[in-house]
């Protein structure tokens, strides 16, 4: 327990909260009826008000539990399990020794430290696990902040004719020294709501894909008009590619292309900063949003550290206030020791399919997902069923009213 509690104090609340809970367990079942008393007990420790508990989340994590018994291995967290339910989830996973000793607690010990369980956006939770033939009990605690409902209105829903955004296209933010030692241009187009929509505007950064060896800004095209139609300002960036990796596609070469990306897009974020009153840039509000390589550059600013490097745009900070990826990681960067990651990073919400056909699987993407979370900062994961590679990323499009538009919503602050 945390917060400097007095340990008598700590023990009748832990009490009292298991005496509350053993009528849950008829629905929670196992050690399950632990799990949901001692997150309310830590949370009450803490000043939080407890979380009430539902029969569906319980079924959920159940059905979580019983995954990862057939899979024979933690999975990655949310696994899925919990889509019938939309909204912001936190899954804790674990598995013990069946022949452990205080199964509940050898658990519990597991997930106690976890800084989630004190997050004030937390609604309601469920429980679950099995006891699986591989000799292991794998169990399964879900919290589940309400689901945030877009209101119709700007930024949500669409408020101009996307034939009216305006375009400002082929505009140079920097130039760069790429793969053959050349110094080139790099190259971004704005997209915005028409003359006369309210300013400053929320701010999507819309990096594109390829391998890091093709793509362009204007791929984004429509999808920029499609936020710049909802109230956004839209921005769509050009970053260095490297096709030598077409020869040579090791990790450290692929890093290495990583890494010169994610410096170009931060300095693109530099550069609206800069022009911030020219194109109506609200410079608290401005988020990134990438599939594929763009999706893994996306994910890289939120972690970057907000190095300035000398030119004329030194003096504007490139940290942005969240980040979407679909068919992206970092994971590699992780386990290279290349990327340090903290608490009070930027929310990330990752996308990925559990089979990724052009890359890695989602256990191995939700890894990037596992880290960010265990060092103190904000990842939601969506993990999508079959094989596929990138996903839907457009204002309106497949995920807009359930994962998209929420996050956006939430970590921009849009309801101010």
């Amino acid at each position: 327990m945390r917060h400097g509690r007095g340990q008598a104090r700590r023990t009748r609340r832990l009490v009292g909260a298991l005496a509350v809970a053993t009528v849950m367990t008829v629905v929670a079942g196992g050690c399950n009826w632990y799990f949901i008393a001692s997150v309310g007990a830590q949370r009450e420790g803490a000043g939080l008000p407890n979380l009430g508990w539902s029969p569906t989340l319980n079924a959920d994590a159940q059905s979580s539990a019983a995954a990862m018994c057939a899979g024979r291995g933690v999975l990655p967290s949310p696994s899925g399990a919990y889509q019938e339910t939309p909204g912001d989830v936190h899954e804790l996973v674990a598995a013990v020794p069946s022949s452990a000793a205080n199964l509940d607690a050898s658990l519990w010990t597991q997930w106690r430290n976890d800084p989630e369980i004190d997050a004030t956006r937390w609604k309601s939770q469920g429980a679950g696990e099995t006891t699986c033939a591989d000799g292991n009990v794998y169990a399964a605690e879900v919290l589940k902040a309400p689901v945030v409902t877009l209101p119709n209105g700007r930024y949500s829903t669409q408020q101009y004719d996307p034939s009216t955004v305006r375009q400002f296209l082929g505009i140079q933010y920097t130039t760069a020294v790429d793969y053959t030692g050349t110094t080139i241009p790099l190259l971004l187009d704005v997209y915005t709501p028409p003359v006369g929509a309210p300013s400053p505007r929320a701010t999507v950064v819309l990096i594109h894909g390829g391998a890091f060896v093709g793509g362009s800004r204007t791929d984004e095209a429509g999808d920029g008009k499609q936020w710049a139609a909802r109230g956004y300002d839209a921005v769509s960036i050009d970053y260095r590619l490297d096709q030598s990796l077409y020869q040579d596609s090791s990790p450290p070469k692929e890093l290495a292309a990583a890494s010169n990306a994610t410096e170009d897009a931060e300095q693109a974020v530099r550069w609206m900063k800069a022009n911030a009153a020219t194109y109506g840039v609200d410079v608290t509000r401005i988020a990134a949003v990438g599939n594929s390589a763009g999706g893994a550059v996306a994910l890289g600013m939120s972690v970057s550290p907000d190095f300035r490097p000398p030119t004329q745009y030194a003096s504007y900070s490139s940290k942005i206030a969240a980040a979407v990826s679909t068919g992206a990681y970092l994971t590699p960067g992780i386990d290279l020791g290349v990327l340090h990651l903290t608490a009070g990073l930027a929310p990330i919400l990752m996308f990925h399919y559990e089979t990724d056909v052009a890359s890695n699987t989602g256990v191995y993407a939700f890894r990037t997902c596992s880290a960010y979370r265990a060092a103190g900062s904000v990842c939601d994961y969506v993990s999508e069923a079959g094989e596929g590679h990138t996903t839907d990323l457009s204002a309106g499009g497949y995920w807009w009213a359930s994962q998209l538009g929420p996050f956006i919503w939430r970590q921009l602050n849009l309801g101010s």
